[in-house]
């Protein structure tokens, strides 16, 4: 088995070790319920220390995949394959009374779907089982606003399960793909989800640098995850030019790319797509939940036929998107009342992070978001601030499970979309958390 784990291993260090184990477990090759070697046997083999292979079953043992038995030794669980996300779980709310953690639109910001509710109700009655995927009022709607005229359209019901259903066709087991050094936790669970290994590349003020990502696509990366118009979490922008020479290395190469924009119509930046200089290797994936309303339960797929009719051919049985949320989203696209209302929303959100971002900039901490609901702040310590916060009723995301490189350093993720008042004191209090080393450097206020 060491063997074999050796051989999996892309690099020699404890996120190295848990991957390969998670592959090899994925693949059968370590059959559930299996005694793994003790630690100090797999740290002699692999020329590593003890202490980095036990951090490797640690981690694993939180994700549930290996459970730890004392003396009677560690084994792979049985139940191996419905473990719950490993970056994702560990975002998770705790009870304070400001809760800038969740990345989730402000309720008074979003739309009220109730007249266009009424309108759809007082239209024809349901006339049977579609004849095409996509009604073709909403198709003509939706091709007038995406970035470009795309070869095939089609909907899903949400990004992340959309994506779960694209990685299947565009990767397969044991490939590479190019994620932010910082990234939105559930991406990277569906990536490792569906046995593809992360190729981080940090980002500079463009975008995606490029001199990394073009060692990445050498290397045999498959994949390209961009959200070139907001990225979560960091609040970064891609330049027109950087994305530009991002997708014509991907089109040289053949690489996919599948990009998200999850902002829409509350983004500063104009729409834009890889796909207008890489049309075959671009998968578009266009987002509601956050610009219009997160019960539309619709998003928009739309790329190359070579991709989108195997995306259709795989789906079996009601493939279809409700006529109603259909309807729905069609009333809301024609409407010019909701394209105001999406721009007074839109300068709220920024009113709001401009001013929390200002007063953190009065107190030292810079920071490299410019955009949309999150912003990405350095600090020493990732627990102290927490519980420096914690202890003042303020809750904030962990940075740790968005990390993919660790060169980043450590971070939280403040939301400012329901950060209605206080900015500047906010601001003050979390720079103060930023500063803190360790805990037990500071005296929680009493």
């Amino acid at each position: 088995m060491i063997e074999k784990l050796r051989a999996e291993m892309r690099e020699q260090s404890a996120d190295g070790v848990a991957r390969a184990v998670t592959l090899l477990a994925s693949r059968g090759d370590i059959p559930p319920g299996e005694r793994l070697p003790t630690v100090r046997a797999v740290a002699r083999v692999l020329g590593m220390s003890s202490s980095t292979v036990g951090e490797a079953w640690r981690s694993l043992a939180v994700q549930g995949i290996l459970d730890t038995q004392g003396r009677r030794g560690t084994f792979l669980r049985a139940s191996y394959g419905n473990v719950s996300a490993r970056h994702f779980r560990h975002i998770h709310e705790v009870p304070v009374s400001v809760d800038l953690s969740t990345g989730y639109p402000d309720p008074e910001l979003l739309l009220d779907l109730r007249p266009f509710i009424a309108e759809i109700a007082r239209g024809p009655r349901y006339d049977g089982y579609p004849d095409a995927v996509v009604h073709d009022e909403l198709r003509t709607l939706l091709r007038d606003s995406l970035p470009f005229d795309p070869p095939s359209l089609t909907l899903g019901t949400d990004v992340l399960l959309t994506m779960a259903e694209l990685l299947r066709i565009l990767t397969k087991y044991g490939d590479r793909a190019v994620v932010g050094a910082a990234e939105f936790a559930p991406y990277l669970d569906l990536l490792e989800r569906h046995g593809v290994e992360l190729a981080p590349v940090h980002h500079d003020e463009q975008g995606l640098d490029l001199e990394g990502l073009h060692a990445e696509i050498r290397a045999g990366a498959a994949l390209v995850l961009l959200q070139p118009r907001v990225h979560n979490p960091t609040g970064g922008i891609t330049s027109p030019m950087r994305l530009k020479a991002i997708a014509e290395v991907c089109r040289e190469s053949d690489t996919f790319i599948l990009e998200i924009d999850h902002f829409g119509g509350l983004a500063s930046s104009p729409p834009m797509t890889a796909a207008t200089q890489a049309p075959d290797q671009t998968i578009h994936l266009r987002s509601y939940s956050k610009d219009l309303h997160p019960d539309l339960r619709v998003c928009v797929i739309a790329g190359p036929h070579s991709v989108l009719d195997r995306l259709q051919e795989r789906r079996v049985g009601g493939s279809w998107i409700s006529g109603v949320n259909q309807r729905l989203l069609a009333a809301l696209l024609a409407s010019p009342q909701v394209l105001d209302l999406v721009r007074r929303s839109k300068a709220a959100y920024d009113d709001r992070r401009n001013a929390f971002v200002e007063g953190l900039g009065e107190h030292g901490v810079v920071v490299p978001s410019r955009d949309g609901f999150n912003v990405w702040i350095p600090v020493r310590s990732e627990e102290s601030a927490l519980v420096y916060l914690a202890a003042r009723g303020i809750g904030a995301a962990p940075g740790s499970p968005f990390i993919t490189n660790q060169t980043v350093g450590p971070h939280l993720r403040v939301s400012i979309a329901e950060m209605k008042d206080h900015h500047r004191e906010l601001a003050e209090i979390i720079a103060k958390a930023a500063t803190i080393r360790r805990l037990g450097a500071y005296q929680p206020r009493r």
